[in-house]
């Protein structure tokens, strides 16, 4: 595989490491331009990461997308079209550690595969975004944001973010 600027500096890699500084900084200038309303947007060593709550996007425990999660989706696209045009945005899938609930899934991982996919697909397909910029990665209850012992810390760790890199896709 090859190395991306971006992981080169984290992994102290060697000239990249200069390009690193200017990167983030042009980073974080761009999120300050972003305009999305209430959602959580946070700059995360060189990469700008977008939260958007499940319970926005999803039937409960499904990937079918709610109308009013097009909405969201709709202006995200729109956003990072206006503030990144051609930038790689990852598309992460996140959920709590309760148990899977239904027939549809057998793992957390299935579940964020399918909500990661359902993002990529939307975005792909009625945006500006292009399909070779984005992908997609499923951790499941892999990267809690918050503690899940409480019904809000759950609920807030069910979520897609959208990660956008410094890089741009050709």
């Amino acid at each position: 595989t090859v190395a991306r600027p971006a992981d080169q500096a984290a992994n102290g890699g060697g000239a990249a490491g200069a390009v690193a500084a200017p990167q983030a900084a042009a980073m974080q200038s761009a999120v300050g331009q972003l305009v999305l309303g209430d959602l959580p947007v946070r700059l995360d060593g060189g990469v700008v990461r977008i939260e958007i709550p499940a319970e926005r996007l999803f039937e409960n425990g499904t990937a079918n997308l709610l109308p009013a999660g097009i909405a969201v989706l709709t202006q995200l696209a729109g956003e990072l079209e206006r503030v990144f045009p051609r930038h790689f945005l990852g598309i992460e899938g996140h959920l709590d550690t309760e148990p899977i609930r239904g027939d549809a899934w057998d793992s957390a991982h299935q579940l964020t595969a399918a909500q990661a996919a359902a993002v990529f697909d939307f975005l792909a397909a009625r945006t500006p975004l292009d399909d070779g910029q984005m992908f997609l990665v499923a951790h499941g209850a892999n990267h809690p944001v918050v503690s899940n012992a409480t019904a809000a810390g759950r609920r807030r760790n069910r979520r897609i973010e959208c990660v956008v890199y410094p890089e741009r896709a050709p």
